[in-house]
């Protein structure tokens, strides 16, 4: 199915933007921010010295590379959940996407998740991939890179 190909390459070109991120833009102006910054920009709390949290990290855009500002190194790793890519479809739930999940669950190296409207009508669907990646100090961990389809005419989100 040229669809699902195409949705694949998609998917396999924001996993190499995913990957390599863009290095942090930390000039003068940027550090003097740092160095102000007595809350976590995600919490709120004030950084202590022995905090449950964790100590003071830099954040930043891993597409820009641009400094977002100051935060608790478990706030920081609370953060990086996963990636959502939002795919709209006008009328998704109309179309016959039972046929399209089962050529996207073919595919096999990937989870397929519905959220189903009946057997043949699906509100909304997701493809996800598991990515491991490997630090330089040796550390495994493993991401979710979900492509997220939704349809267009339906209020699925809230």
């Amino acid at each position: 199915m040229k669809l699902v190909n195409l949705i694949e390459d998609i998917r396999d070109r924001y996993h190499k933007k995913f990957v390599n991120s863009e290095p942090m833009v930390f000039g003068e102006e940027e550090r003097k921010e740092y160095v102000a910054q007595r809350e976590c920009y995600a919490c709120g709390k004030e950084f202590a010295p022995n905090h449950k949290q964790g100590v003071k990290v830099r954040d930043h855009c891993h597409f820009t590379g641009n400094y977002r500002g100051a935060l608790h190194n478990l706030c920081n790793l609370k953060l990086k959940r996963g990636w959502r890519i939002p795919m709209f479809f006008h009328n998704l739930s109309s179309f016959d996407s039972h046929l399209f999940v089962k050529e996207l669950r073919d595919q096999g190296e990937t989870d397929v998740n519905v959220i189903p409207e009946n057997e043949q009508k699906y509100i909304s669907f997701a493809k996800d991939k598991y990515i491991k990646f490997h630090k330089q100090d040796g550390c495994e961990f493993t991401r979710v890179l979900s492509l997220v389809f939704v349809d267009s005419l339906k209020r699925v989100f809230g």
